[in-house]
């Protein structure tokens, strides 16, 4: 283990509140404005194994106090120079936590896996069946815009209906025949990962998992004399997470190499028609698949253990980078008789923490704990309105 930190520069001043008797001055000291610490792990001992990997970094800058308000003779504040704000109070807020959930590690290894298919065909053209019927409810839902038809029976449901033909039959129809256009690309991208794969003894696949951005959640507030100073915003959380997995040629039985699948298993498999898509298939068949995929990873799980015998997927880790930003903006106090005023410049706190983990490819579906986004929420709820009976 391998471990350095360090402290950026302190900061310090004072101000002096006038009072009827002796000034009282005050000091307002920090001996660093933030901390860097990096902790690398390999206790495998191993160069090849992922290592362990942290690091986290706090740091604060700006946001001193200056000037001096005097009301009268023995009452105000001066400012000796320049004094740190109440930003630096929140020097130790870390940066936002994130804990990976195995969904995006399954996911991590589908992306990775060089047999993933493009297409399931076989689900494709099983699920054509449906068209006409898509076609005859398109064709409902236009005639009810007309004005002067009245709605018939079931026609205020027809809103909510389409919205679930167009994300379960018109969206996965229009982006399959577009990838089946676009086959001989594929193919030839594909190819060129094979090729990878083999001739190097292997290749790193980087696989973006997850992304979000919101509101930061602390407030700090003090004054000097009249001047009050919040350090609460603008301020955002960030939270990045990616993977990397390396993809290596798997060892016969007998010690040979194996070699590269030739062009034709490489289409099968972006078809989805050789052995190892037979699970997804089913799977991607069976009714109300795609609700159990919502909470649970079934259809990853299943596209991450779909490589056969070919290729390995090992050496995986997880990196997660989170960051924690906010400032406080500059402020003014009135002008007292003498034209004099205090004031603040502008801070910023910034948090940030790197994580990278070794993970493994999960042996069985994991519970997804990432929310329902927006998307999968307004499709629950079309769902709720053509099963409801006034």
């Amino acid at each position: 283990m391998v471990a350095k930190s360090r402290k950026y520069a302190g900061v310090a001043g004072s101000y002096q509140s006038l009072t009827n008797s002796a000034p009282v001055v005050s000091n307002r000291s920090y001996a660093d404005t933030g901390f860097e610490n990096v902790v690398v792990s390999n206790d495998a001992g191993d160069h090849k194994t992922p290592n362990a990997f942290q690091l986290n970094r706090t740091r604060v800058t700006g946001g001193m106090y200056s000037g001096q308000y005097v009301s009268a003779p023995n009452s105000g504040t001066i400012v000796n120079g320049l004094c740190p704000s109440p930003i630096y109070d929140a020097r130790t807020a870390g940066a936002p936590t994130f804990s990976v959930p195995g969904d995006l590690t399954s996911k991590l290894f589908a992306q990775a896996n060089p047999f993933r298919p493009e297409i399931l065909l076989p689900v494709f053209l099983f699920e054509l069946k449906d068209l006409p019927d898509m076609i005859r409810q398109l064709g409902r839902f236009n005639i009810a815009k007309k004005a002067g038809n009245p709605p018939k029976p079931g026609d205020s449901r027809l809103p909510a209906q389409m919205w679930l033909s167009g994300n379960f039959g018109w969206a996965p129809l229009v982006s399959d025949l577009a990838k089946m256009i676009g086959f001989a690309d594929s193919l030839a991208k594909r190819e060129k990962e094979f090729d990878q794969i083999f001739s190097n003894g292997g290749m790193t696949r980087k696989v973006t998992l997850y992304e979000t951005e919101r509101p930061a959640s602390f407030t700090y507030t003090a004054s000097i004399g009249n001047l009050n100073v919040s350090v609460n915003g603008p301020g955002t959380d960030s939270i990045k997470v990616w993977g990397t997995v390396k993809v290596k040629p798997a060892p016969a039985p007998s010690g040979s190499p194996i070699r590269k699948p030739p062009p034709q298993e490489v289409a099968k498999a972006l078809l989805g028609l050789n052995s190892a898509s037979v699970p997804a298939n089913i799977w991607e068949a069976l009714p109300w698949s795609w609700l159990i995929d919502y909470f649970y990873n079934v259809g990853s799980f299943l596209q991450a253990h779909a490589g056969g015998r070919v290729v390995t997927l090992d050496s995986a880790c997880v990196m997660t980078h989170t960051i924690r930003s906010c400032r406080s903006r500059a402020v003014q106090g009135p002008m007292d008789k003498d034209g004099h005023r205090l004031s603040c410049s502008s801070g910023e706190l910034m948090a940030e923490q790197k994580l990278r983990t070794p993970v493994f490819n999960p042996s069985l579906p994991s519970f997804r704990m990432s929310p329902l986004s927006g998307h999968q929420l307004s499709i629950l709820g079309s769902l709720a309105v053509t099963r409801w009976r006034p």
